[in-house]
Parts: structure tokens; sequence; C-alpha cells
């Protein structure tokens, strides 16, 4: 920078040079060429004249030109130079490498969304194609005969089954309630094949009827447990409403006292803006006893007599003693009129200001009977007027301290109230506040356990699921001992000497009203009164 700064001084002196150099030269050709000028005729030297003024002017303009175009062109270079160097244009190009940044993420990620928009809507277009295409393709109406016989083949399956089975539940009826006893012993092999067989038919059926029982006490223990996760919801929901109730109630006192608390803080303000005025009146009324102490003692010091010496010196001596008087007066009414903004007794103020004005008024006009004074009486009419204003100045001294006095007093016993009452606010504010704190305490308290209250509940509901779900549990039992896969259901039975009757054990009884038909007639049924253990019991039969 330094010798950039060299640089441009020097080629500033050399211009210097340059310029003043060029100037003589035309000078010293202009004195060169006026002798062969004087030669010319005169319109030829004017002419010329007018040349070489014409061509000086060029000249003065092409080397300003010159000049300016020399300044420009290093401006701009030392201007640039300074540019580079300078911090803005640091922080500018900065600013502009970030938005070069900005923008080529922007273009990338706006690059990447649009890719992944492309993808979804090239396979979303897929899909649509493919499924027009299912929609459009041409469908066959024409069904193979082997897929018609084999639909033929399970329909008259399923109605051979259906028909096998309306047999067996009608056989299973007339076994399991004792219809057409004499053609069921008669069929038979034996006597205890048929007692087994109605043995094994009983014991399913305690069977069933125990498994009902543990159905309905089951259900009897769900209901229960119903019953009570409704109290305890219930419980819990009145629980909540009690507790939510005292919340409100907790915190509408707290609104109250933090109401109360404002309140005092408030009054608190008060009390202290007004011991603030107070004390300022007080301060105020003590400044003016201090001046008016000052102005009493101004007039007890005794005049001085011997000056009034003859009629003209005592003219002179009472108007001034008068002017004196008169600043005194004065004085006491600005006093009075400075209290009349806070005192208390207005009334005895404006009644002092009005007997003062009419003294100042009387001594005015005293003042101006004095020319008409004798020479004879102006001495006893000095004295006589001395004693007057001697007195009359006791008189205003004390008319204005008991005055001033007595609302100093005032003010006293007011801001003594002012300070007891702040006392007072003070102790209510501490009692307010420890009020606050307790109901504070007690409304965190109310709202951990509010808190806390849904997760009791929760364990609670949960607790109450798994009894319900153990309940279930219990319930099922007996049907997943049971019930097993289809895969492993036993196979009808293509004979009626091998039945297998567990299929037909949840059926409903018969239409025919033959459960109540009497079962004691023939001794060889079985019922609860009879049963017995079978004498072959322990034998294969042909069914097992």
């Amino acid at each position: 920078m330094k010798c950039i700064e060299f640089l441009l001084r020097v080629f500033f002196v050399i211009s210097l040079i340059w310029c003043p150099l060029h100037l003589i030269n035309g000078y010293i050709s202009k004195l060169y060429v006026l002798p062969v000028a004087e030669e010319m005729s005169k319109a030829a030297q004017l002419q010329a004249l007018y040349a070489r003024r014409r061509q000086a002017e060029d000249d003065r303009i092409e080397r300003t030109q010159e000049l300016n175009r020399y300044y420009d062109h290093w401006g701009k270079v030392t201007t640039r130079f300074a540019n580079w160097t300078a911090p803005e244009y640091y922080d500018k190009a900065g600013q502009q490498l970030q938005e070069t940044k900005d923008k080529k993420e922007k273009e990338k990620g706006l690059a990447v969304r649009q890719r992944k928009l492309s993808e979804i809507f090239t396979t979303e277009r897929e899909t649509f194609d493919r499924e027009m295409n299912e929609l459009k393709r041409v469908r066959s109406r024409k069904v193979p005969t082997d897929t018609l016989e084999k639909i033929d083949e399970n329909l008259k399956n399923q109605d051979k089954i259906r028909r096998k089975l309306e047999l067996e539940a009608k056989l299973y009826g007339k076994l399991r309630h004792g219809v057409d006893d004499e053609n069921l012993v008669f069929d038979s092999k034996s006597e205890n094949e048929t007692l087994a067989k109605l043995n094994w038919l009983d014991k399913q059926v305690n069977t069933q009827l125990e498994r009902e029982r543990e159905e309905a006490r089951k259900q009897d223990q769900k209901l229960r447990l119903q019953e009570k996760q409704i109290k305890l919801e219930q419980l819990q929901k009145e629980r909540h409403a009690i507790r939510e109730r005292e919340i409100q109630e907790v915190r509408t006192i707290q609104e109250n006292y933090m109401l109360q608390l404002k309140e005092r803080q408030e009054e608190s303000e008060n009390l202290k803006s007004e011991e603030k005025k107070l004390r300022d009146n007080i301060d105020e009324l003590g400044k003016e006893l201090e001046l008016l102490k000052e102005t009493d003692v101004v007039m007890q010091k005794p005049a001085d007599l011997t000056q009034a010496y003859n009629f003209k010196r005592i003219k002179t001596f009472i108007r001034k003693r008068s002017e004196e008087f008169r600043n005194h007066i004065k004085i006491h009414i600005a006093i009075l009129e400075r209290t009349l903004d806070y005192a208390k007794k207005v009334t005895i103020a404006d009644e002092l200001i009005q007997k003062y004005k009419k003294l100042l008024d009387f001594e005015a006009q005293y003042v101006s009977q004095i020319e008409a004074m004798y020479e004879s009486e102006a001495k006893s009419s000095l004295l006589r007027s001395e004693e007057n204003w001697t007195r009359q100045h006791r008189e205003r001294c004390n008319e204005i301290n008991q005055y001033l006095e007595n609302e100093r007093k005032a003010f006293k016993v007011q801001l003594n109230d002012n300070l007891q009452r702040q006392e007072d606010v003070i102790e209510l504010r501490s009692a307010c506040l420890a009020l606050i704190e307790d109901v504070s305490e007690k409304l965190k308290q109310l709202i951990k356990e509010e808190e806390e209250s849904p997760r009791g509940n929760e364990n609670t509901q949960e607790s109450l699921t798994v009894s319900s779900s153990e309940a279930k549990k219990v319930r099922f039992e007996p049907n997943a001992k049971t019930s097993v896969s289809p895969s492993s259901l036993p196979q009808i039975t293509k004979s009626f000497n091998n039945l297998n009757l567990d299929v037909w054990q949840d059926l409903p009884s018969s239409r025919r009203g033959i459960d109540t038909l009497p079962t004691n007639n023939n001794p060889n049924i079985v019922t609860p009164e009879n049963v017995e253990r079978p004498k072959y019991g322990r034998k294969r039969v042909a069914w097992t």
C-alpha cells in the first residue's frame, strides 16, 4: 500500500512539472512567431492570432482531459485495491459463496425429490396399466368337464356325509334316551355290551354336566369381577371428582389470597407515597419555621435612632423602617400562601393572609401620610411607629408560628398513623404470604396425588384385566382339553357296530320330546340310582 502511494505521489509531481513546461513552450512559440506576424497584413495577423488562441484552447482542453483521465485511471486502480483489502469485500464474497452453496444444495434436493416422485409415478402408472390390462382381458366362459365332474363329486360326498350324520344322530338319540330298548338289546351282542355302552354314555353326560357347572361357576366369577371393577371405577371417579373439587377450592382460595396480597401491596405503596408526602410537608413546615425565626431575629434588632437627628432624617428613617416592616409582612404572606397547597386548616391561613394584606395596605397608606406630618410630632410618631411595628411583628410571628406548629403536629400525627397502618399492612402481608405458602403446599400435594391416582387406577385395571383373563382361561380350559385340531378329529364310522358318539356330545336333544320319557321301566337302563360298575367294564369293547 505504501509503495502504491509513493508511486502516485511521484506521478503527481511529474504531471505538475510537465504541465508548466508545455505552457512555457507555447508562450515561447508565440513570441517567436510575433516578428513574422508583424510582416503580415492586419487581417492575416488577426486570423493567425485567432488560430493560435484556438490552438492554445484546444491544447489546454486536451491537457486537462489527459490529466483527468490520468487521475480517473489511477483513482480507479487504487480504489479497486482498497476494495480488495477491505473486510466488506471478503464478507460479500463469503455471502455470495454461501448463496451459491445453498442454491446448489437446493437444486440437489429438488433433483432427488424429482427423481423419487418420478419413480413413484412410474410405479403407480405400471400398477394402473397392469390393473387395466387385467380388467380388459377377455375371459373364457367355457369350463372344463373335469372341473364340473369334481364339483359334482364333491357335492355328492357332502350329501352322503350329511345323510350319514343324520342317521348316526338318530341312533345316538335312541341309545342316549332309551328309545326302542328291545331292539337295542336285540341288536347288541350281549347285555354287558349294552350296559357298557350306557355307562359310557352316562359318564359323558356327567362330564358334560360338570363342564356346564364349571362354566356357570366361571361365569359367576367373571360377573363378580366385573361388578368389582365397576365399583372400583366408580369409586375412582368419585375420588377424582372430590379431588378436583378440592383442587378447585384450593386454587380459588389461593387466588383470593393473591388478590388480597395485591391489594395489601397497593395499599402499602400508597401508604409509602403518603408517608413521603407527609415527610416532605413536615420538612417544608420546618423550613418555613426557620425562615420565620430568621425574620424575627432581624426585627428584634433595636433600631439605630441616632441617625434621626432632624426632621428630614426622621422622615427618611420612618420610610426605611416602614419598607422593612412591609417586606416582613410580604414574607409572612408568602409563607402562608406556600402552605395553602398542603395545609390542613386552609381557612385559618386564608384569614391570616387577608388580615396581613389589610395591614400591608394600611402601612402603605401610613407611609403616604408622612409628608403631611409636622416637625413637632415627628419624634413621637417615630417612637410610636417603632413600638407598633415591633408589637405587630411579634403578634404575626406568634400567630404564624402557632399555625405552622399546629399544622406540623397534625402532619406528625397523620405520619404516625400512616406508619402504624404500614406495620399493620406488613403483618397482614406476612400472614397472607404464610397462608399462600400453606395453600400452595396443599395444592402441590393434591396435584401430586392427582398425578399418582391414574397410575393406581391403571394398576387396578391391569389387575382386574389379569383376573378376568385368568377367569376366561380357567373357563375355557375344559374346552381346550376337549378341543382338538381338525386333523386329529376322529373319522366318522362306516358301520353301526363301531360308533363314535363323541361327535354328537354338543348337539341338541331330540325334538320329539323323548327327553321326558320315563327311564325306570326297563331295569337295564342306567340311572343315577342304579348305576354300578359294569361286570365286564375292563374288557375291550368293539368300538374302543
